[in-house]
């Protein structure tokens, strides 16, 4: 969840997750059973991704949730990072991760499925999006970048998510010496994003929430 001070922050088991993302009185979080599927959510180096003509350097800023473990992406050339490993799903797909900008006005997350792939730029100056995409404020110059799509019915289901630094919207050729700052990286089963499920070393799957006996009064 958002904490009151705006930070990310991981709630135990079995406890209430209050969000103040947008919201300064809070609102009870409900979510469905996700899991991520990235092994090393924000270790761009570590197993989990696979880099190319470009340099991830690990704790270069502060994260949205206020420590110093966010990385630097930088191109050397017109490469890009992608997830490993081939991912299957069944329904849908839902990419996502937290972007903070460096020179880069643009970003662009591309799928690549045999029938199912989408293209999607992102203007981090005029905070828009492309078809598929969404943005969203996490405060101090913190975005979240998503793409998602539902292909429940479709014949091919697995691919990759690639992730670009060009210099024009939806391109798919990254311009060296072009960075920016990644932090918290998400592959999920499902039509859209949820919140952040840290991963270190193995896909980590939250379980769903439950609201027993709620009223609809307004407190």
């Amino acid at each position: 969840v958002v904490n009151k001070a705006g930070l990310i922050e991981t709630v135990g088991s079995g406890e209430p997750r209050i969000d103040f993302l947008g919201n300064t009185k809070g609102a009870l979080k409900l979510e469905p059973q996700r899991t991520n599927k990235v092994p090393t959510s924000n270790d761009f180096d570590g197993s989990g991704w696979l880099a190319s003509s470009l340099t991830a350097t690990d704790n270069q800023v502060v994260s949205p949730d206020g420590t110093l473990n966010a990385s630097k992406l930088e191109m050397t050339g017109n490469g890009s990072l992608r997830n490993a490993s081939e991912i299957s799903f069944n329904d849908g797909y839902a990419y996502s991760i937290f972007i903070k900008k460096g020179n880069s006005r643009y970003v662009t997350i591309r799928s690549a499925f045999f029938t199912q792939s989408i293209i999607v730029g992102f203007d981090l100056d005029t905070l828009s999006a492309q078809t598929n995409g969404k943005i969203e404020d996490y405060g101090n110059d913190w975005y979240r970048l998503s793409i998602s799509k539902n292909i429940s019915g479709d014949a091919d289901k697995s691919g990759y998510f690639y992730l670009y630094l060009p210099d024009s919207l939806g391109a798919q050729t990254s311009e060296s010496g072009n960075y920016a700052y990644l932090y918290g990286g998400q592959i999920e089963e499902g039509s859209y994003a949820t919140s952040y499920i840290p991963t270190q070393g193995s896909a980590v799957t939250r379980v769903a929430d439950a609201c027993n006996n709620g009223a609809n009064e307004q407190v």
